[in-house]
């Protein structure tokens, strides 16, 4: 029997729903990602419209550094970041070092601790004429008391004899350390730092400026990290010198 007009109408209106629904729903569904799509490509011209400014302003929070060395040392520091000190000035370059000498003083503990006292000083020339490599070199002085005895592979013994020992400082190390208490305030820290607990070590660090002495002691390693950092640092000086017996 052949089909009316009316079913194949059915038919064919069947066939283009069948057709049609899954483009539909596949509109339906990319319409929301187009959308975001469209959202994030905003979001991102946003984040790039601002990299200029937040480049600028953390520029402008990195210290300027003018000719090579970063802007506003002491000038009595300069020459720490000039190369070399121009011939003449070796001298001048010493007496403007505002300490006349630094100590470390650790002592002893229950453990094997190596206890010792080392003193660094400021160089003063006493030639006349001219400079001489020697010069550029103060004193050091090493007591120890306790050697440094090996526990392990991994740390560097010092000292290793007990007895008097004496050496030299160069300039450069001596002139950072003197920036480096400078820097971090030595001079108004406290003048003892203590833990609670008991049977622990004590250092201390003696600075002494223009006459006048301070002397910060500190027991079970509480202390401010500036503290910690300038103890290390004559630790560090220490262990480059070459000491020979007195």
């Amino acid at each position: 029997m052949e089909p009316t007009q009316k079913t194949r109408g059915s038919s064919l209106s069947r066939y283009a729903d069948a057709i049609s629904a899954p483009v539909a729903a596949e509109s339906r569904r990319s319409e929301p990602r187009f959308i975001g799509g469209i959202v994030r490509h905003y979001r991102i011209a946003n984040i790039l419209s601002v990299i200029p400014f937040v480049a600028c302003f953390a520029v402008a929070q990195v210290p300027r550094q003018r000719g090579g060395r970063p802007s506003g040392v002491p000038a009595e520091f300069q020459f720490l970041y000039q190369g070399s000190i121009p011939s003449g000035q070796l001298k001048a370059v010493w007496a403007a070092l505002p300490y006349e000498s630094i100590t470390l003083e650790r002592s002893r503990c229950m453990l094997p601790c190596p206890a010792y006292k080392v003193t660094l000083y400021r160089g003063s020339p006493a030639g006349q004429g001219r400079e001489t490599y020697e010069d550029r070199f103060g004193r050091a002085e090493l007591h120890a008391t306790v050697p440094a005895q090996s526990l392990d592979n991994y740390i560097r013994l010092f000292p290793e004899k007990s007895g008097d020992f004496t050496g030299r400082v160069d300039i450069w190390s001596y002139g950072r350390l003197c920036y480096l208490l400078s820097k971090s305030q030595f001079s108004g820290l406290s003048d003892r730092y203590a833990a609670a607990w008991t049977d622990d070590r004590t250092f201390t660090v003696t600075a002494t400026a223009s006459g006048n002495t301070k002397t910060v002691s500190e027991y079970g390693g509480v202390g401010p990290i500036e503290l910690w950092g300038i103890q290390e640092a004559i630790d560090s000086i220490a262990q480059g010198v070459n000491w020979t017996p007195k």
